[in-house]
């Protein structure tokens, strides 16, 4: 699904930050003190959600001054997934824009901060805070991230509201000019108005970030993670950078992910109440996106051990009802061609 995505690409956003100051580390950086880029990116995913391809333009200004790097920026998707957090999914056209600035409070140490905003179709809002601090001492260095944001829109009639956080720490050993070797925890929660629980994983990483010259640089990671729904998450990212003339490359990014519930997931049942079906969890673990429910075909309350499940509900607003207690395989794959000035 588009949101779960959005996860994928905070941690990018928090890489990206990491990249330049790998960059400053051990490449001259020009005289001149502002730029601007401009880029054309597209995606696919599929899984967990409807299968979709997003894709649209970004157009981002930055600017120097002391110590200070003012920057500004937006984008539009012509296809952004949003879901109705019932497993049903629809599209909106969508702008989002951001503007923040780093703080290069000393050569070891970088302080980054922007607001990040949208407006689309189906009255769709967005206001978010992103915030990163950078240390280094020697060949290593240490990088924090954290994420805020609030959407908004209208779905089938009802109005969603999502709460996101997303918490992210990194530990970086740079043991040549070319080899990066990195470890780091994800924390993400997601909370829907309409849902009774959050929706929450934690992952670690590890992964390797080798520059082979100046015109091509690829990185890797493997990561394990584990959901409120009690879903073991197992992910393989792949990525890469190409300079195919000065001042265009093309950034390729893969993410492959298995979702395998495990005996412990969380068992709910659904009540029906007026014009409404909430979902009341009978024992809640530690919440996540792939609940699910069992439910005899009696119509009694009780359900023997290993019965089929008839009924379910999910705390992940990303997974399709019918996907709900499987083993999901999900992919994500991105490119991007950027030109820089």
């Amino acid at each position: 699904m588009r949101r779960m995505k959005e996860k994928v690409l905070v941690i990018a956003v928090l890489l990206i930050f990491s990249e330049k100051i790998y960059s400053q580390t051990n490449k001259e950086q020009t005289d001149r003190d502002w730029s601007v880029k401009a880029s054309l990116g597209g995606s696919y995913s599929s899984g967990l959600s409807d299968s979709n391809y997003s894709y649209g333009p970004e157009l981002e200004a930055s600017s120097q001054v002391w110590k200070l790097n003012f920057y500004a920026g937006g984008a539009y998707d012509f296809n952004y997934q949003i879901s109705g957090g019932d497993g049903t999914f629809n599209n909106i056209f969508l702008t989002s824009y951001y503007s923040g600035l780093d703080i290069n409070i000393s050569k070891s140490l970088i302080f980054s901060a922007d607001y990040r905003g949208g407006t689309g179709d189906a009255d769709f809002l967005r206001h978010g805070f992103n915030s990163q601090i950078y240390a280094e001492s020697g060949c290593f260095g240490m990088l924090l991230g954290f994420l805020f944001g609030v959407d908004t829109y209208d779905y089938s009639g009802s109005s969603i509201e999502i709460t996101s956080y997303t918490a992210t720490g990194s530990l970086f050993w740079y043991y040549s000019d070319h080899m990066r070797l990195e470890a780091e925890c994800d924390f993400l929660s997601n909370s829907f108005n309409n849902l009774t629980e959050n929706y929450n994983s934690f992952f670690v990483k590890s992964g390797i970030v080798y520059v082979f010259s100046d015109f091509i640089d690829m990185n890797t990671k493997l990561a394990y993670g584990r959901d409120s729904d009690g879903y073991n998450i197992f992910q393989v990212e792949l990525g890469g950078n190409l300079v195919i003339m000065d001042g265009i490359s093309i950034n390729l990014f893969y993410l492959f992910s298995v979702y395998s519930p495990t005996d412990d997931y969380v068992i709910t049942e659904e009540v029906v109440q007026p014009e409404k079906t909430t979902a009341v969890p009978e024992d809640i673990l530690f919440q996540g996106p792939h609940s699910s429910g069992q439910g005899g075909s009696s119509g009694t309350s009780e359900t023997p051990q290993g019965a089929a499940s008839t009924a379910g509900y999910s705390s992940n607003p990303y997974i399709k009802t019918s996907l709900i207690g499987e083993t999901v395989l999900d992919h994500y794959a991105g490119i991007r061609v950027e030109y820089s000035y």
